[in-house]
């Protein structure tokens, strides 16, 4: 593919998913280090996920807190933004990314080939596939390198590998209070548990009593936070005093994996989000975020039916991939 010259005004189509958003951060960095004037680049993503690029929230990468953020579900701002565009580079795999991206006349459009999107593309790059005996499914791998390989393909180097996400003081400050306003002792060691989920998410555990009544059995104080709109996964917890809960915005829930001793999740969006996590693997494959998980610790439901990666879990099966995790394995990494 023909290199970027820096100069250009570049829009960047961002992911839809948390997870992904979060893994893209340094192939973003290396974007904005390497345009002449970062704020010629504009980075299109869901407003859910401004807080992430907020400078005053996040020590970000140089040049980074300088480009212009835009909402990518307003229609009309993205067509404008488009239409402006010297060249857009679609890190959203969509079909319909493409397409309006063609409908808007930007001169470059880059992107990866697959799905049908190879003939509305410019510059396009084909993603590497499973050689199995009955598919030749894309290659399961993380975003990370994904988004890595097709920037470093526009000559931009890429010279951190590994998102970056670190909270200011400002927030970790603000963070410790609204512990304290809930209930937690000031300065007391406690456990973070992500309980979150969206409703009947495959993804997401049901029941977390198995690991939340042994660890306040052992003694130990928990945090667990969802997101705003998940309120019943939260009243479904055990009442106990050392258990404090409450719904985490993003911001808080990164400053959150700072403060902890550890920090339990599934493999949903916000476990991106963490610093460290003890993260439970249900109906997810763990390569697609294995550049991602140098500070995580595994745990994994193997069953004949997984990885599935479906977003409900046929009645049939039960979430048999959650039930097959070792709990007490999880427990005891936790009071470590």
């Amino acid at each position: 593919m023909r290199h970027l010259r820096g100069d250009e005004k570049l829009l960047v189509w961002m992911p839809r998913w948390l997870g992904d958003v979060q893994m893209a951060e340094p192939a973003l960095a290396a974007l904005a280090a390497f345009m002449v004037a970062p704020a010629r680049l504009t980075i299109a993503l869901p407003r859910a996920f401004f807080p992430l690029l907020d400078p005053k929230l996040f020590h970000l990468a140089p040049g980074l807190g300088e480009a212009t953020l835009l909402d990518a579900n307003d229609e009309r701002a993205m067509d404008t933004a488009l239409r402006a565009a010297d060249a857009a580079l679609l890190l959203r795999g969509s079909f319909r990314s493409a397409l309006q991206a063609l409908r808007a006349r930007v001169p470059r459009r880059i992107g990866w080939a697959r799905d049908g999107r190879g003939p509305l593309l410019t510059d396009s790059m084909r993603p590497a596939r499973e050689r199995l005996p009955q598919t030749r499914r894309v290659l399961p791998r993380p975003f990370t390198t994904a988004a890595q390989e097709l920037v470093g393909s526009l000559g931009v180097p890429v010279r951190r590998t590994e998102p970056q996400l670190i909270p200011t003081e400002a927030l970790l400050a603000a963070t410790r209070a609204r512990l304290t306003t809930e209930g937690l002792p000031e300065g007391a060691p406690f456990i973070l548990i992500n309980v979150g989920g969206r409703a009947g998410s495959a993804k997401a555990l049901d029941d977390w009593r198995p690991i939340v009544a042994p660890l306040l059995a052992a003694g130990r104080s928990i945090v667990a936070v969802a997101g705003p709109d998940e309120q019943a996964r939260l009243d479904a917890l055990p009442k106990d005093p050392r258990l404090v809960a409450f719904a985490a915005s993003l911001p808080e829930l990164r400053a959150l994996s700072f403060l902890c001793d550890h920090a339990i999740t599934t493999d949903t969006g916000p476990r991106h989000i963490l610093a460290d996590s003890l993260t439970l693997f249900g109906p997810t494959d763990p390569r697609h975020t294995a550049s991602h998980l140098a500070r995580t610790q595994m745990f994994v439901g193997r069953v004949p039916c997984g990885p599935c990666h479906q977003e409900r879990c046929p009645e049939a099966n039960k979430h048999a991939c959650f039930a097959a995790i070792d709990f007490e394995a999880v427990i005891q990494a936790a009071l470590s």
